[in-house]
């Protein structure tokens, strides 16, 4: 490889280093704004989601319809539109798949990314693909994406979850609360299954669950969004900064070579020059 070859290559490497050391700065500074906000917010959601599993609950035993539904659980897998995510994605989808080949259920993949890895998969079962302008949605898809979110009896969000700046894993949200999850999570819903009868609730309990049904709902989804912007703004700050790892190390190699090259080249003009003076001398 000649030193003009080598300083190609080492020009590619900064150019590499550079467009991921961008990169990583940009990454660390989204994380660290979406990261307060989903940190400050998460205890809030929980309390939210619990208050609306017992409302249910006590829909459910008192016989109190809510708001018509189609009696369909729906799965809603959160993927993303670009690739520079690592494994996050793919890991995402295989927990999807498993996850739902467990229940019947309707199914939407938000995001190029998953949907590709399904096709690339020959996945079997249908699902409606729903490809958005950006990885997080706009005010408008939002609102046309809970639209469809309201029609469904259950809706279960698969997502990947932030657990630390190295740790991230797919989880599920289940944003409607049904009632065999909260009595399974929360010792609180069981006591007040026993007790159901004893309490007098205002406002009236039609009016609570219209109000939760129609807009915690919405405000769940919506924090699972951001719980999935979270831990996937965290996965590409790790790619990048190993990006930026392998393309220093590949750089120093390309210098080292052409360093030695360099060398090569000086101790052949010695060579030449001391043969030519030797052949002076003879």
């Amino acid at each position: 490889m000649t030193t003009k070859e080598i300083n190609s290559l080492i020009e590619e490497a900064q150019s590499l280093k550079q467009i991921t050391q961008a990169f990583t700065q940009i990454a660390s500074s989204k994380l660290k704004r979406i990261r307060t906000g989903v940190e400050r917010n998460r205890d809030f959601f929980a309390e939210l989601s619990n208050i609306y599993g017992i409302i249910n609950i006590i829909a459910q035993h008192r016989k109190i319809k809510s708001l018509p539904k189609n009696g369909k659980t729906l799965s809603l897998l959160l993927t993303s539109n670009q690739r520079f995510y690592g494994k996050i994605t793919s890991e995402l989808v295989e927990f999807f798949i498993v996850q739902t080949s467990k229940i019947r259920s309707d199914k939407i993949v938000v995001g190029k990314s998953g949907v590709e890895i399904l096709r690339s998969l020959n996945y079997a079962l249908s699902y409606q693909p729903l490809i958005l302008q950006s990885d997080f949605p706009t005010n408008a898809e939002f609102l046309e994406l809970s639209k469809v979110v309201e029609q469904y009896s259950k809706v279960l969000v698969f997502h990947p979850k932030f657990q630390s700046v190295l740790v991230q894993k797919p989880t599920i949200a289940d944003i409607t609360r049904s009632e065999e999850v909260v009595s399974e999570k929360t010792s609180a819903s069981k006591d007040l299954v026993s007790q159901i009868n004893s309490f007098i609730i205002e406002p009236e309990v039609k009016k609570m669950i219209d109000f939760f049904d129609g807009q915690i709902k919405v405000l769940l989804l919506e924090a699972a969004l951001l719980e999935s912007e979270l831990a996937r703004t965290a996965s590409r700050l790790i790619s990048m900064d190993r990006a930026q790892t392998e393309a220093e190390k590949y750089l120093n190699t390309q210098e080292q070579l052409l360093l030695n090259a360099q060398r090569s080249i000086s101790n052949a003009r010695i060579l030449e020059t001391v043969a030519a003076m030797q052949k002076g001398a003879g």
